[in-house]
């Protein structure tokens, strides 16, 4: 991608036959639906700093094994990094992000734990379905956010160690 470049307009990349990393320079502030879709690439995908907005289905069906969101990322579209099924680690959702949409994690099979910041109010339908290694969850929020019935369809709850301010304790119960 080309320096100075700031949005990547919407099916720019998908279903390319790109199979190596995939590296995005500063700048880019938005990236549009499904740019990247089905294309995938490996390796680390850390998103510029820049980067404020990711649209729906922009990484979708790539080989990711690990994801740096930026700090200042505004809006993750639904089905963001679904079927991203090589991602692996924990997903660190950053402060400035509220809302956790739709599939946006659905099978990303290898995700161990995800830490979600003050700021999250919602997680919707299927965002983290079938993430089976999901073993901890860290919500720094004391209000629980609202949790779709289906935010972690597939996922073993009996196995996920939930840590959460000791002030909302009592509202997570």
């Amino acid at each position: 991608i080309p320096s100075g470049m700031e949005i990547i307009s919407s099916h720019s990349f998908a279903d390319c036959s790109f199979d190596g990393n995939l590296i995005l320079k500063e700048g880019i502030t938005n990236i549009k639906e499904a740019a990247f879709l089905n294309c995938k690439f490996r390796g680390e995908l850390a998103l510029p700093t820049t980067v404020r907005e990711v649209g729906l289905a922009s990484f979708s069906g790539n080989n990711f094994s690990s994801l740096v969101l930026p700090e200042k990322l505004q809006l993750l579209g639904a089905e963001a990094f679904m079927g991203c099924r090589y991602l692996q680690g924990e997903i660190n959702i950053p402060t400035s992000i509220v809302n956790i949409p739709d599939r946006c994690f659905q099978d990303c099979r290898l995700i161990t734990g995800v830490r979600l910041r003050k700021n999250i109010t919602s997680i919707g339908a299927n965002a983290f379905r079938n993430g089976v290694y999901i073993k901890s969850i860290v919500c720094e929020n004391p209000i629980p956010p609202f949790l779709d019935p289906n935010a972690f369809s597939n996922v073993v709850k009996t196995q996920i160690c939930v840590e959460v301010p000791k002030e909302g304790l009592q509202s997570y119960k």
